[in-house]
Protein backbone atom coordinates (compact mmCIF):
# COMPACT_ATOMS: atom_id res chain seq x y z
CA UNK A 1 0.00 0.00 0.00
CA UNK A 2 2.86 2.37 0.58
CA UNK A 3 4.84 1.59 -2.11
CA UNK A 4 1.43 2.18 -4.03
CA UNK A 5 0.79 6.01 -2.69
CA UNK A 6 4.31 6.79 -3.09
CA UNK A 7 4.35 5.98 -6.85
CA UNK A 8 0.97 7.66 -7.19
CA UNK A 9 2.84 10.60 -5.67
CA UNK A 10 5.34 10.65 -7.63
CA UNK A 11 3.09 10.77 -10.97
CA UNK A 12 0.91 13.51 -9.70
CA UNK A 13 4.27 15.40 -8.85
CA UNK A 14 5.39 14.54 -12.50
CA UNK A 15 2.25 16.01 -14.02
CA UNK A 16 2.14 19.03 -11.64
CA UNK A 17 5.40 19.34 -12.79
CA UNK A 18 4.80 19.58 -16.35
CA UNK A 19 1.90 21.43 -16.18
CA UNK A 20 3.29 24.21 -14.14
CA UNK A 21 5.96 24.05 -16.93
CA UNK A 22 3.24 24.17 -19.47
CA UNK A 23 1.64 26.51 -18.37
CA UNK A 24 4.67 28.83 -17.96
CA UNK A 25 5.87 28.04 -21.63
CA UNK A 26 2.39 29.11 -23.20
CA UNK A 27 2.51 32.81 -21.20
CA UNK A 28 6.18 33.15 -21.77
CA UNK A 29 5.60 31.87 -25.72
CA UNK A 30 2.66 34.05 -25.90
CA UNK A 31 4.63 36.90 -24.62
CA UNK A 32 7.16 36.45 -26.65
CA UNK A 33 5.57 36.81 -29.70
CA UNK A 34 4.03 39.99 -28.54
CA UNK A 35 6.87 41.46 -28.05
CA UNK A 36 8.57 40.19 -31.19
CA UNK A 37 5.63 41.30 -33.50
CA UNK A 38 5.73 44.84 -31.18
CA UNK A 39 9.38 45.17 -32.03
CA UNK A 40 9.05 44.17 -35.50
CA UNK A 41 6.80 46.71 -35.90
CA UNK A 42 8.96 49.44 -34.55
CA UNK A 43 12.01 48.71 -36.16
CA UNK A 44 10.54 49.54 -40.05
CA UNK A 45 10.26 53.24 -40.39
CA UNK A 46 7.08 55.04 -41.86
CA UNK A 47 7.11 54.14 -45.75
CA UNK A 48 8.23 50.73 -44.88
CA UNK A 49 6.51 47.52 -44.20
CA UNK A 50 7.29 44.12 -43.15
CA UNK A 51 8.18 41.68 -45.53
CA UNK A 52 6.95 38.65 -43.75
CA UNK A 53 8.82 35.96 -45.90
CA UNK A 54 12.51 37.63 -45.84
CA UNK A 55 11.63 39.11 -41.96
CA UNK A 56 12.92 42.63 -43.80
CA UNK A 57 11.84 45.97 -44.19
CA UNK A 58 10.88 46.83 -47.80
CA UNK A 59 9.70 49.99 -49.29
CA UNK A 60 6.61 50.58 -50.55
CA UNK A 61 5.07 53.87 -50.90
CA UNK A 62 7.38 55.39 -53.40
CA UNK A 63 6.94 56.63 -57.21
CA UNK A 64 9.23 58.64 -59.86
CA UNK A 65 8.14 60.30 -63.10
CA UNK A 66 9.12 62.53 -65.45
CA UNK A 67 7.30 65.51 -65.97
CA UNK A 68 8.19 67.07 -68.64
CA UNK A 69 11.30 68.33 -70.99
CA UNK A 70 12.64 71.78 -73.00
CA UNK A 71 14.41 71.31 -75.57
CA UNK A 72 17.85 73.83 -76.15
CA UNK A 73 16.71 76.84 -78.57
CA UNK A 74 19.58 75.33 -80.80
CA UNK A 75 18.31 71.90 -80.69
CA UNK A 76 21.44 69.98 -79.78
CA UNK A 77 20.27 69.17 -75.83
CA UNK A 78 17.35 69.61 -73.36
CA UNK A 79 16.46 70.13 -69.78
CA UNK A 80 14.26 67.28 -68.11
CA UNK A 81 12.18 67.79 -64.92
CA UNK A 82 11.91 64.39 -62.97
CA UNK A 83 10.38 63.51 -60.05
CA UNK A 84 9.43 61.48 -56.93
CA UNK A 85 6.18 61.46 -53.92
CA UNK A 86 7.68 59.74 -51.01
CA UNK A 87 5.07 58.54 -48.81
CA UNK A 88 7.18 58.17 -45.56
CA UNK A 89 6.98 60.40 -42.35
CA UNK A 90 10.83 61.21 -42.54
CA UNK A 91 14.11 61.24 -44.78
CA UNK A 92 15.49 58.54 -46.45
CA UNK A 93 18.57 57.69 -48.07
CA UNK A 94 18.57 55.78 -51.16
CA UNK A 95 20.09 52.65 -51.98
CA UNK A 96 21.05 53.26 -55.54
CA UNK A 97 20.09 56.85 -57.67
CA UNK A 98 21.91 57.58 -60.78
CA UNK A 99 21.42 58.78 -64.48
CA UNK A 100 22.29 57.00 -68.15
CA UNK A 101 22.57 58.67 -71.46
CA UNK A 102 23.62 62.01 -72.44
CA UNK A 103 26.16 63.64 -70.03
CA UNK A 104 24.55 66.22 -67.47
CA UNK A 105 25.27 69.07 -65.45
CA UNK A 106 24.82 67.58 -61.91
CA UNK A 107 23.64 64.17 -60.44
CA UNK A 108 20.33 63.46 -59.14
CA UNK A 109 19.14 63.63 -55.20
CA UNK A 110 20.18 60.78 -53.16
CA UNK A 111 17.67 60.73 -50.80
CA UNK A 112 13.82 61.35 -50.48
CA UNK A 113 11.82 63.85 -48.54
CA UNK A 114 8.48 63.39 -47.68
CA UNK A 115 6.12 64.46 -50.07
CA UNK A 116 6.00 65.10 -53.70
CA UNK A 117 8.94 67.01 -55.20
CA UNK A 118 11.01 67.92 -58.69
CA UNK A 119 14.19 68.60 -60.00
CA UNK A 120 15.49 69.31 -63.39
CA UNK A 121 18.89 68.35 -65.06
CA UNK A 122 20.54 69.61 -68.43
CA UNK A 123 21.38 66.94 -71.15
CA UNK A 124 24.28 68.61 -73.16
CA UNK A 125 23.14 65.87 -76.22
CA UNK A 126 20.23 64.69 -77.15
CA UNK A 127 19.14 61.72 -76.59
CA UNK A 128 17.44 59.10 -74.08
CA UNK A 129 18.41 60.12 -70.46
CA UNK A 130 16.77 57.85 -67.70
CA UNK A 131 17.07 57.86 -64.00
CA UNK A 132 16.88 54.86 -62.11
CA UNK A 133 16.63 54.74 -58.29
CA UNK A 134 16.25 51.90 -55.54
CA UNK A 135 15.41 52.01 -51.94
CA UNK A 136 15.94 48.50 -50.48
CA UNK A 137 14.81 45.63 -53.11
CA UNK A 138 13.00 47.95 -54.63
CA UNK A 139 14.05 50.16 -58.09
CA UNK A 140 11.97 52.87 -60.01
CA UNK A 141 13.07 53.71 -63.33
CA UNK A 142 12.05 57.22 -65.45
CA UNK A 143 12.91 57.56 -69.50
CA UNK A 144 13.04 60.89 -71.02
CA UNK A 145 14.37 62.33 -74.36
CA UNK A 146 14.11 65.90 -76.30
CA UNK A 147 10.97 64.56 -78.02
CA UNK A 148 9.46 63.62 -75.26
CA UNK A 149 5.66 64.15 -75.09
CA UNK A 150 5.36 66.59 -72.06
CA UNK A 151 6.44 69.93 -73.07
CA UNK A 152 7.52 72.27 -69.77
CA UNK A 153 5.93 75.48 -70.24
CA UNK A 154 4.97 74.40 -74.01
CA UNK A 155 0.99 74.30 -73.02
CA UNK A 156 -1.39 71.55 -73.30
CA UNK A 157 0.57 68.16 -73.78
CA UNK A 158 -1.38 66.34 -76.52
CA UNK A 159 -2.58 62.74 -75.13
CA UNK A 160 -3.36 59.59 -76.42
CA UNK A 161 -4.56 56.19 -76.40
CA UNK A 162 -2.87 53.61 -74.07
CA UNK A 163 -0.21 51.75 -75.89
CA UNK A 164 3.03 49.98 -74.44
CA UNK A 165 1.76 49.56 -70.98
CA UNK A 166 0.82 52.11 -67.97
CA UNK A 167 3.40 54.03 -67.00
CA UNK A 168 1.99 56.28 -63.97
CA UNK A 169 -1.31 56.54 -62.75
CA UNK A 170 -2.56 59.44 -60.07
CA UNK A 171 -5.65 57.54 -58.84
CA UNK A 172 -8.80 59.48 -56.15
CA UNK A 173 -9.84 57.24 -53.26
CA UNK A 174 -13.85 57.71 -53.72
CA UNK A 175 -14.85 55.65 -50.16
CA UNK A 176 -16.52 57.43 -47.45
CA UNK A 177 -14.17 56.52 -44.73
CA UNK A 178 -9.91 56.54 -44.19
CA UNK A 179 -8.52 53.22 -44.99
CA UNK A 180 -5.44 51.12 -45.34
CA UNK A 181 -4.51 51.17 -49.11
CA UNK A 182 -2.11 48.48 -50.62
CA UNK A 183 -1.35 48.29 -54.74
CA UNK A 184 0.61 45.01 -55.82
CA UNK A 185 1.95 45.23 -58.75
CA UNK A 186 2.10 41.57 -60.97
CA UNK A 187 5.33 40.08 -60.58
CA UNK A 188 6.98 43.13 -59.01
CA UNK A 189 4.53 43.01 -55.79
CA UNK A 190 3.90 45.70 -53.13
CA UNK A 191 4.21 49.39 -54.57
CA UNK A 192 2.47 50.97 -52.37
CA UNK A 193 0.36 50.92 -49.59
CA UNK A 194 -0.41 54.12 -47.10
CA UNK A 195 -3.80 55.64 -45.19
CA UNK A 196 -5.64 57.30 -47.87
CA UNK A 197 -8.04 59.60 -46.75
CA UNK A 198 -11.98 60.22 -48.59
CA UNK A 199 -10.70 61.86 -51.71
CA UNK A 200 -7.43 62.17 -51.52
CA UNK A 201 -5.35 60.41 -54.16
CA UNK A 202 -1.60 58.81 -54.44
CA UNK A 203 0.66 57.93 -57.48
CA UNK A 204 1.80 54.94 -58.47
CA UNK A 205 4.41 54.32 -60.57
CA UNK A 206 5.62 51.09 -62.95
CA UNK A 207 8.47 49.09 -61.15
CA UNK A 208 9.68 46.79 -63.52
CA UNK A 209 12.51 47.11 -66.15
CA UNK A 210 10.66 49.36 -68.26
CA UNK A 211 9.36 51.39 -65.87
CA UNK A 212 5.58 50.22 -66.69
CA UNK A 213 3.36 48.98 -63.80
CA UNK A 214 3.23 45.60 -66.35
CA UNK A 215 -0.17 43.74 -67.32
CA UNK A 216 -2.13 44.67 -64.15
CA UNK A 217 -2.05 45.80 -60.55
CA UNK A 218 -4.58 44.67 -57.59
CA UNK A 219 -5.45 46.98 -54.80
CA UNK A 220 -6.81 45.76 -51.78
CA UNK A 221 -8.67 48.41 -49.12
CA UNK A 222 -8.45 47.33 -45.33
CA UNK A 223 -6.73 44.19 -46.10
CA UNK A 224 -9.52 42.97 -48.44
CA UNK A 225 -8.80 42.82 -52.30
CA UNK A 226 -11.11 45.57 -53.55
CA UNK A 227 -10.60 45.92 -57.52
CA UNK A 228 -8.03 44.65 -59.84
CA UNK A 229 -7.33 47.36 -63.19
CA UNK A 230 -5.70 46.09 -66.24
CA UNK A 231 -2.77 47.70 -66.96
CA UNK A 232 -1.27 46.11 -70.37
CA UNK A 233 -3.82 48.62 -72.22
CA UNK A 234 -5.11 45.29 -73.60
CA UNK A 235 -8.41 47.24 -72.34
CA UNK A 236 -9.75 50.99 -72.26
CA UNK A 237 -8.01 53.21 -69.83
CA UNK A 238 -8.37 56.75 -69.38
CA UNK A 239 -9.05 59.67 -67.02
CA UNK A 240 -11.96 59.86 -65.37
CA UNK A 241 -11.64 55.31 -65.45
CA UNK A 242 -13.32 54.30 -62.47
CA UNK A 243 -12.82 50.89 -60.69
CA UNK A 244 -13.92 49.83 -57.22
CA UNK A 245 -13.36 52.31 -55.10
CA UNK A 246 -11.39 54.30 -57.11
CA UNK A 247 -10.50 57.00 -60.02
CA UNK A 248 -8.33 57.66 -62.36
CA UNK A 249 -6.98 61.45 -62.12
CA UNK A 250 -4.00 60.98 -64.58
CA UNK A 251 -1.86 58.59 -66.20
CA UNK A 252 0.84 57.86 -68.91
CA UNK A 253 1.65 54.87 -70.99
CA UNK A 254 5.05 53.80 -72.26
CA UNK A 255 4.38 54.96 -76.25
CA UNK A 256 1.19 57.11 -75.72
CA UNK A 257 2.34 59.06 -73.35
CA UNK A 258 -0.53 61.07 -71.10
CA UNK A 259 -3.88 59.44 -71.13
CA UNK A 260 -6.58 61.30 -72.73
CA UNK A 261 -9.98 62.40 -70.71
CA UNK A 262 -12.14 59.43 -71.65
CA UNK A 263 -15.87 59.31 -72.66
CA UNK A 264 -17.09 58.77 -68.91
CA UNK A 265 -20.26 60.56 -69.20
CA UNK A 266 -22.60 58.40 -70.21
CA UNK A 267 -26.19 57.91 -67.98
CA UNK A 268 -25.29 54.94 -65.94
CA UNK A 269 -26.66 54.20 -62.47
CA UNK A 270 -24.80 54.66 -59.39
CA UNK A 271 -24.38 50.02 -59.25
CA UNK A 272 -22.97 50.57 -63.37
CA UNK A 273 -20.25 51.20 -65.16
CA UNK A 274 -19.66 51.94 -68.56
CA UNK A 275 -18.82 49.27 -70.76
CA UNK A 276 -16.70 50.39 -73.90
CA UNK A 277 -16.61 46.67 -75.63
CA UNK A 278 -20.49 46.55 -75.34
CA UNK A 279 -21.07 50.10 -75.56
CA UNK A 280 -23.41 50.24 -72.86
CA UNK A 281 -24.06 50.13 -69.29
CA UNK A 282 -23.20 47.10 -67.02
CA UNK A 283 -23.89 46.11 -63.83
CA UNK A 284 -20.83 45.72 -61.46
CA UNK A 285 -20.00 42.18 -61.19
CA UNK A 286 -20.01 39.98 -57.77
CA UNK A 287 -19.02 36.88 -56.86
CA UNK A 288 -20.20 34.51 -54.16
CA UNK A 289 -18.37 31.89 -52.16
CA UNK A 290 -17.48 29.41 -48.68
CA UNK A 291 -14.59 30.28 -46.94
CA UNK A 292 -15.50 27.44 -44.21
CA UNK A 293 -17.59 25.40 -42.44
CA UNK A 294 -17.65 23.96 -38.71
CA UNK A 295 -19.30 20.27 -38.06
CA UNK A 296 -21.56 20.27 -34.94
CA UNK A 297 -19.94 18.28 -32.27
CA UNK A 298 -23.03 15.84 -32.38
CA UNK A 299 -23.00 15.51 -36.64
CA UNK A 300 -26.01 16.76 -37.28
CA UNK A 301 -25.87 20.43 -38.50
CA UNK A 302 -23.02 22.69 -39.19
CA UNK A 303 -22.08 26.36 -39.29
CA UNK A 304 -21.00 27.76 -42.53
CA UNK A 305 -19.51 30.61 -43.47
CA UNK A 306 -20.33 32.60 -46.79
CA UNK A 307 -18.75 35.41 -48.31
CA UNK A 308 -18.95 37.85 -51.38
CA UNK A 309 -17.10 40.46 -53.51
CA UNK A 310 -19.10 43.15 -54.45
CA UNK A 311 -17.23 45.49 -57.31
CA UNK A 312 -19.74 48.25 -57.14
CA UNK A 313 -18.56 51.64 -55.20
CA UNK A 314 -21.83 51.98 -53.69
CA UNK A 315 -23.90 49.66 -50.93
CA UNK A 316 -26.34 48.04 -53.02
CA UNK A 317 -29.62 46.23 -52.15
CA UNK A 318 -29.90 42.69 -53.51
CA UNK A 319 -32.90 41.66 -55.77
CA UNK A 320 -33.16 38.52 -54.16
CA UNK A 321 -30.88 37.07 -51.48
CA UNK A 322 -32.23 33.38 -50.17
CA UNK A 323 -30.96 29.82 -48.36
CA UNK A 324 -32.43 26.88 -49.48
CA UNK A 325 -32.09 23.56 -48.04
CA UNK A 326 -31.76 22.95 -44.02
CA UNK A 327 -33.47 25.27 -41.50
CA UNK A 328 -31.18 27.96 -40.65
CA UNK A 329 -30.11 30.03 -37.76
CA UNK A 330 -31.02 33.11 -39.62
CA UNK A 331 -32.04 34.79 -43.25
CA UNK A 332 -28.52 35.77 -45.66
CA UNK A 333 -27.82 39.49 -45.65
CA UNK A 334 -29.78 41.67 -48.12
CA UNK A 335 -27.40 44.08 -49.43
CA UNK A 336 -23.67 44.48 -50.37
CA UNK A 337 -21.26 46.82 -49.19
CA UNK A 338 -17.85 47.17 -51.83
CA UNK A 339 -15.34 44.94 -50.91
CA UNK A 340 -15.02 41.54 -49.76
CA UNK A 341 -16.91 40.27 -46.94
CA UNK A 342 -18.22 36.95 -45.08
CA UNK A 343 -21.13 36.36 -42.80
CA UNK A 344 -21.88 33.07 -40.29
CA UNK A 345 -24.89 31.21 -40.29
CA UNK A 346 -26.12 27.51 -38.78
CA UNK A 347 -27.46 25.30 -41.09
CA UNK A 348 -29.61 23.31 -38.38
CA UNK A 349 -29.32 19.26 -39.98
CA UNK A 350 -26.91 17.88 -42.71
CA UNK A 351 -27.01 18.58 -46.25
CA UNK A 352 -26.84 21.07 -48.97
CA UNK A 353 -27.44 24.66 -48.18
CA UNK A 354 -27.56 26.77 -50.93
CA UNK A 355 -26.96 30.65 -50.89
CA UNK A 356 -28.71 32.23 -54.02
CA UNK A 357 -28.32 36.41 -54.74
CA UNK A 358 -29.05 38.55 -57.38
CA UNK A 359 -28.41 41.79 -58.76
CA UNK A 360 -30.26 43.35 -61.38
CA UNK A 361 -30.21 40.84 -64.15
CA UNK A 362 -27.00 39.02 -62.65
CA UNK A 363 -28.21 35.29 -60.68
CA UNK A 364 -25.35 33.72 -58.74
CA UNK A 365 -25.67 30.59 -56.23
CA UNK A 366 -22.80 29.14 -54.11
CA UNK A 367 -22.92 25.82 -51.78
CA UNK A 368 -22.05 24.29 -48.93
CA UNK A 369 -22.69 20.91 -46.71
CA UNK A 370 -21.69 19.07 -43.56
CA UNK A 371 -18.48 17.74 -46.26
CA UNK A 372 -17.03 20.83 -47.38
CA UNK A 373 -13.16 20.47 -47.57
CA UNK A 374 -12.45 23.22 -45.60
CA UNK A 375 -12.72 23.56 -41.73
CA UNK A 376 -12.95 26.71 -40.03
CA UNK A 377 -9.71 27.82 -37.87
CA UNK A 378 -12.18 29.52 -35.17
CA UNK A 379 -15.35 28.20 -34.17
CA UNK A 380 -18.14 30.48 -35.31
CA UNK A 381 -20.91 29.43 -32.64
CA UNK A 382 -21.33 32.20 -30.38
CA UNK A 383 -22.29 30.88 -27.60
CA UNK A 384 -19.10 28.42 -27.23
CA UNK A 385 -16.37 30.96 -26.57
CA UNK A 386 -12.55 30.16 -27.68
CA UNK A 387 -10.04 28.68 -24.81
CA UNK A 388 -6.41 29.70 -25.91
CA UNK A 389 -3.42 27.40 -24.84
CA UNK A 390 -2.72 29.19 -21.77
CA UNK A 391 -5.57 29.23 -19.69
CA UNK A 392 -6.20 25.01 -21.39
CA UNK A 393 -2.73 24.33 -19.60
CA UNK A 394 -3.73 26.38 -16.76
CA UNK A 395 -6.97 24.58 -15.98
CA UNK A 396 -4.99 21.31 -16.64
CA UNK A 397 -2.04 22.82 -13.72
CA UNK A 398 -5.08 23.58 -11.63
CA UNK A 399 -6.56 19.95 -11.79
CA UNK A 400 -3.43 18.72 -11.27
CA UNK A 401 -2.75 20.91 -8.22
CA UNK A 402 -6.06 19.50 -6.51
CA UNK A 403 -5.29 15.91 -7.39
CA UNK A 404 -1.73 15.80 -6.08
CA UNK A 405 -3.45 17.92 -2.64
CA UNK A 406 -6.05 15.28 -2.80
CA UNK A 407 -3.38 12.00 -2.81
CA UNK A 408 -0.94 13.56 -0.15
CA UNK A 409 -3.78 13.59 2.08
CA UNK A 410 -4.82 10.43 1.41
CA UNK A 411 -1.60 8.97 1.60
CA UNK A 412 -1.03 10.78 4.40
CA UNK A 413 -4.50 9.66 6.17
CA UNK A 414 -3.82 5.93 5.54
CA UNK A 415 -0.44 6.24 6.74
CA UNK A 416 -1.29 7.52 10.15
CA UNK A 417 -3.61 4.90 10.38
CA UNK A 418 -1.57 1.88 9.45
CA UNK A 419 0.38 3.52 12.04
CA UNK A 420 -2.12 3.76 14.54
CA UNK A 421 -2.87 0.02 13.59
CA UNK A 422 0.90 -1.29 14.45
CA UNK A 423 0.66 0.86 17.97
CA UNK A 424 -2.28 -0.87 18.82
CA UNK A 425 -1.12 -4.57 18.02
CA UNK A 426 2.03 -3.85 19.98
CA UNK A 427 0.12 -2.54 23.13
CA UNK A 428 -2.14 -5.95 22.72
Amino acid sequence: MKKSLVFLSAILCFVLIFGWWGTGLAKASEAKLLAIAAETQGSCEEGFSLDAGTNSCRPTNFGIFAECVQPDSDGTGYTARFGYQWNGNKKTNLTESKLSGPKVDKDPPSSFDPGRHTFEVHSETNGELTWQIKIGNKTGIATVDQGYYFQCGGGEEECGECDGKVTTLTLKYLGSSAALVKVDQKKEGTIFEGTVQPGGDFLISGQDSQGTLGTEITIYVDGQENTKIHTSCSQPINIGTKSGVFEVLAGASRNGGPLCQGDNNHDCDEDEYWDDDGDKCQAYDFSLFIECIYPDEDGDGYWARYGYKWDGQQNINLNESKFTGPATSSDPITSFEPGRHTFDVHAESNGNLVWTAKVKDKTKTTTSNENYQTICDDNPNPDIPEISLPVIFGITGGGVVVGFLAGYFVGRTTKKREQEGDTHTDQQ
